[in-house]
C-alpha cells in the first residue's frame, strides 16, 4: 500500500503551500461580475443562451492571466490567488446586501477592497442579468417554491 508522506514536500511545494495557507481572508474578484454584465446589458435583444456566449467569449478575451513563478499546472479562475468569483447570471441579492460586511463574515470572510466594493455596488443592482435567475426558479417544483426566499 502507497502512503503519502506530507512532511517530504519538495521546497518548491512546500512554497505553494505556504502561500496559499497564509491568505486567511480570499479576495473577491469582479472582473466576471463586469464583463457579463456589460455582454449582458449591450445584448438585452438577444435570448439567454446567446448572451451567455458573448458574455463568455468577453470575459475569456479580457480576463486578467497569469502564471505564478514555479508553478507546473496552471489556470484560475480569477484575478488573484484564491480569490472568489462573482456570478451575476446566478444570484447576487445577498452579496448586494453584504456588500461592506463581507470582511466582517465569522469563518467566511472575504477581503473587499474599496475598488471591488464599487463595482459590485454597480453590477449588484443591474437588471440585465436577473432574467436567468426568474428562468431557474420558474423551473423548481412548487414543494421547493416554497422554500424560496427571492431575497437571498
Amino acid at each position: 500500500m502507497t502512503t503519502l508522506k506530507l512532511d517530504t514536500l519538495s521546497d518548491r511545494i512546500k512554497a505553494h503551500k505556504n502561500a496559499l495557507v497564509h491568505i486567511v481572508k480570499p479576495p473577491v474578484c469582479t472582473e466576471r461580475a463586469q464583463h457579463y454584465t456589460e455582454m449582458y446589458q449591450q445584448h438585452l435583444d438577444k435570448p439567454i443562451p446567446v448572451r451567455r456566449a458573448l458574455a463568455l467569449a468577453h470575459h475569456l478575451a479580457n480576463r486578467t492571466i497569469w502564471i505564478k513563478h514555479d508553478e507546473l499546472i496552471i489556470g484560475n479562475q480569477a484575478s488573484e490567488v484564491r480569490a472568489a468569483p462573482i456570478f451575476p447570471e446566478y444570484t447576487v441579492s445577498w452579496i448586494e446586501k453584504e456588500i461592506d460586511d463581507l470582511a466582517d463574515r465569522p469563518g467566511a470572510g472575504f477581503a473587499v477592497s474599496e475598488e471591488n466594493k464599487r463595482v459590485l455596488h454597480e453590477v449588484c443592482p443591474c437588471g440585465a442579468v436577473r432574467p436567468y435567475r426568474i428562468a431557474a426558479t420558474a423551473c423548481l417544483p412548487m414543494s421547493k417554491k416554497v422554500c424560496w426566499r427571492p431575497n437571498h
